[in-house]
């Protein structure tokens, strides 16, 4: 079961064709504008959105610093 709509964010590449190669679950650092937007899909709900301006693989000890 996924988790609640309120915990999902639905990420929308600003530019995709910038985007390293991802899989499903991977963890990521995005940023970009966030929104409540409803997004609904086979995996679940989402109750937020985010159009990214970048996407980052996860590191535990990295800063992003906004562009």
């Amino acid at each position: 079961m996924p988790p609640p709509a309120n915990q999902i964010v639905y990420v929308k590449a600003r530019k995709p064709d910038q985007l390293f190669p991802l899989e499903l679950f991977d963890t990521v650092w995005v940023q970009g504008t966030m929104q409540t937007e409803s997004f609904s899909s086979e995996l679940g709900r989402a109750g937020y959105s985010i159009i990214a301006d970048s996407v980052e693989p996860y590191q535990e000890d990295a800063v992003i610093m906004p562009e």
